[in-house]
């Protein structure tokens, strides 16, 4: 039975501490104060308690008042004919005995879960069992098996085995933990090495799941190939995986649905010796544990600055907690009451028969006794200078928004019937393989608001609206309309091609319409082939926005996202969606991610948000968003950029998009098109323009155009210096010693230690420089790069007459 409180477990520990450790002082203590350090008093006797428990390759866990301990047992870590031990401490110093489970064979590799009042306890085995194809002393190729205990890890129920399919064998990590209504099992996954299949080689981090508290578990999901030593942290039906890659690169990847989909992996810091450790802290941090090389096998723990630092170069809190000078390995972290921390490490001897108590270090530590290092992990990943995440310091520059230039084409005018009223309205223009593709809005009349999407393709000097014969209009289907086909209709739309889809549904189109049963919502529809769309038969999302929507499949989250414009309380504001179905957003909840604030004048809200994933960076959304001033019936647009999707920066000034002038085509209105066009290292941005404002539209025709503005690939804001300027960096990872500017003027740069002096032979006098105007401008130096290797760096950019877009580390040759 678990302990009722921490006095009844304290109590029943140190009975059994007693009972284990033998007799000390009989008849001579009431308390253990009586006995002195280190020594328990039970029925007034003193007896010396176990200073650790026995083990190595541990999985440490918070279980109420008291910290539950998983290790193998009875054999060095790598050696064969260990099995697991069970171990429970009020405070890290004084342990129980231990309780025993046995295997077929082989035990290693424990993770230990609470679900209800069992504890469940999964570990790796080898030996003669189902499937294996071990030999004791020969392979440490492991199968998983799982039991569970409703003594509190007295005593386990037999092991029973548990397929893999369609890995062939696979050990767990860290511990199981609960996310949602799911129990989630970390497996580090392979199939055997003589398997022909190329694409079964490699490590593959997966979990498993379980809804009836651990009696069964669901057919393996993948988190990432090329990972191993999953360790999982959850909240709510939110988990996070903490996975290594074959460079030694830790990285992070989530869970939003209980541990069904996984987003793309984050690499965040490099050189991790061994497996590492994952905790979530109380109020949401991420303490992530590793053994690292610098200084050399020292623990280090990583503290999330933010409840959520999984995606982008997010600040961390670097801890160095001491550890000895000898190889350190299968770090396990667990929280103490008293808001300290305690890590557990393990020295293999390296032969059987090696006691592993011998060979287990505590360290405990807290995180006022550390010293605090925050730092960007950027790796090799491209950084755009989208926000001031990276920035320490600039001195004689500054950071803004540089617009792209305007080119005054007018690409596309309304000048069909079925064009007679706004044309076009919102559009989608997309690069399919090369093949400029452009899909735009247009309605017939002003009493007709069921508007028509039409189709139109550049053909080297304009686009052209081709008869499509697809759908019919006034008696004819010789025009370009693609959608709506039957009784919904449409509005405020856009489409978007899914790398996710399958090939009847590589084309997807969401907007909102009313359909034949009259249930207004934003509606989707799907296209093999862009042309022919097929309606679903319900709304996505049960919501009235009625501007342009927009919706991505997001590569790095592995969800679909919808951005839509929703009223909160009496002014317009952007909302977000996410979902792992893009035919259902009703679960996930509707996000405001943007509003118009007190920085902004009276009298102005946001209208579209045309929002994008920026496809040429990584963690990098970029949103131009139309807002509007209701004093002057006008929308001009601003860019607002982001790291995640959900959290915001909206720079007002200088607009993206200003207006025109008076009596030019975009003086009162522009509404861009979502996304961003790539031809070579150029990016077009297409927007639909209008010399009427919003209100004014009701009596206006063939008011608009289609337009695009033009601007080099990552130039969306610079660090800018008109004469001399410096830009210091906050202290970085970085992936080698080769650095690429996107940069025009004079730029030389040092890389500089977390204090911010000079690193030897990378000053700003050893430096190349660079001069001109380059998207990918070597700077290099004289200096040893071995020296860099797993230290922190600060970079000190000497800007003349410059601009600096956006920088990257890279190994170089």
């Amino acid at each position: 039975m678990r302990p009722p409180s921490g006095d009844v477990l304290r109590t029943i520990l140190a009975v059994l501490l007693a009972l284990a450790a033998g007799c000390g002082k009989p008849d001579q203590c009431r308390t253990d104060g009586d006995c002195g350090d280190g020594l328990l008093c039970d029925s007034g006797q003193c007896s010396a308690a176990p200073p650790h428990p026995p083990g190595t390759a541990a999985s440490l866990i918070r279980d109420g008042a008291s910290l539950l301990l998983a290790a193998r047992a009875g054999a060095d870590r790598f050696a064969p004919g260990g099995a697991i031990a069970i171990a429970r401490s009020l405070d890290g110093n004084r342990w129980s005995p231990v309780a025993t489970v046995g295997a077929p064979g082989d035990a290693r590799a424990p993770a230990i879960g609470i679900s209800g009042k069992r504890v469940l306890l999964a570990f790796a085995a080898g030996g003669d069992f189902p499937g294996g194809r071990f030999a004791a002393g020969a392979s440490d190729r492991t199968s998983v098996f799982l039991a569970s205990s409703s003594d509190d890890g007295a005593h386990f129920a037999p092991p029973q085995f548990v397929n893999l399919a369609p890995w062939s064998f696979g050990a767990p990590h860290g511990r199981i933990v609960q996310a949602g209504n799911d129990g989630l099992l970390p497996v580090d996954a392979w199939y055997s090495a003589d398997d022909p299949d190329p694409d079964h080689r490699g490590d593959f981090a997966v979990v498993l799941r379980s809804v009836d508290g651990g009696t069964t578990w669901s057919p393996p999901t993948l988190i990432a190939r090329g990972h191993r030593e999953p360790v999982l942290a959850a909240s709510g039906a939110a988990a996070t995986a903490l996975i290594r890659n074959d460079a030694g690169w830790l990285a992070l990847s989530e869970s939003v649905d209980g541990g069904a989909t996984w987003s793309v992996p984050l690499p965040f810091v490099a050189d991790a010796r061994h497996d590492a450790d994952l905790v979530r802290l109380p109020d949401g941090r991420l303490l992530v544990v590793f053994v690292g090389s610098a200084p050399a096998d020292s623990i280090h723990a990583l503290l999330g600055a933010s409840a959520a630092p999984r995606f982008g170069p997010t600040l961390f809190h670097s801890l160095v907690a001491p550890g000895p000078g000898t190889t350190l390995l299968g770090p396990a972290t667990a929280p103490l009451d008293d808001g300290s921390f305690i890590t557990l490490t393990d020295t293999p001897g390296g032969s059987a028969g090696v006691d592993p108590a011998a060979h287990s270090n505590f360290s405990h530590y807290r995180e006022s006794d550390l010293a605090l290092r925050s730092f960007a992990a950027v790796g090799a990943a491209r950084q755009l200078l989208i926000d001031d995440l990276l920035i320490d310091r600039a001195d004689g520059a500054t950071l803004e928004v540089e617009p792209p230039r305007k080119t005054g084409e007018i690409l596309v005018l309304a000048d069909q019937p079925w064009e007679n009223w706004i044309g076009p309205g919102f559009s989608t223009v997309l690069n399919d393989g090369g093949r400029l593709r452009l899909w735009y809005e247009a309605l017939p009349t002003f009493g007709d608001l069921n508007t028509r999407l039409c189709y139109a393709e550049w053909q080297g000097t304009a686009f052209e609206k081709p008869a499509l014969g697809l759908v019919a209009y006034a008696g004819s289907d010789a025009n370009n309309i693609v959608f709506p086909t039957g009784t919904l209709t449409y509005a405020g739309g856009s489409v978007f091609i899914d790398p996710n889809g399958s090939p009847a549904e590589r084309y997807k189109l969401v907007g909102e319409g009313t359909d034949a049963k009259g249930v207004l919502g934003v509606h989707g529809a799907v296209s093999p082939d862009g042309l022919h769309f097929t309606p679903l038969p319900a709304p996505v999302l049960d919501a009235h926005s009625d501007t342009q929507n927009v919706m991505f499949w997001d590569d790095e989250r592995r969800r679909y996202v919808l951005y839509a414009r929703n009223w909160h309380d009496v002014a317009r504001g952007v909302s977000r969606f996410e979902s792992v179905d893009y035919r259902s957003f009703a679960t996930t909840g509707e996000q405001y991610v943007m509003l118009a604030d007190a920085m902004d004048p009276p009298r102005h809200d946001l209208y579209n948000s045309a929002a994008t994933k920026y496809p040429f960076a990584r963690s990098t959304y970029l949103a131009f968003v139309s807002v509007f001033d209701y004093d002057a019936d006008s929308l001009s647009v601003q860019l607002a950029t982001s790291r995640d999707g959900i959290h915001w920066t909206r720079y007002r000034e200088p607009a993206w998009l200003p207006l025109g002038g008076p009596g030019q085509f975009d003086s009162k209105a522009i509404y861009q098109a979502p996304g961003v066009v790539r031809e070579g290292d150029d990016l077009s941005v297409y927007y639909s323009a209008f010399d009427v404002g919003h209100d004014a539209l009701v009596s206006a025709r063939r008011t608009g155009v289609l337009s695009r503005a033009v601007l080099r690939l990552d130039r969306f804001r610079a660090a800018r210096a008109d004469g001399a300027g410096t830009l210091t960096t906050v202290p970085m990872a970085i992936a080698g010693p080769q650095l690429l500017v996107n940069a025009n003027g004079r730029i030389r740069a040092a890389l500089l230690d977390e204090q911010g002096n000079a690193i030897p032979g990378f000053a700003l006098d050893d430096c190349s420089g660079f001069a001109g105007d380059e998207l990918n401008g070597p700077i290099t130096w004289r200096g040893d790069s071995s020296s860099l290797r797993n230290r922190l760096v600060r970079v000190r950019f000497e800007l003349t007459a410059a601009r600096l877009y956006a920088f990257q580390f890279t190994a170089g040759d």
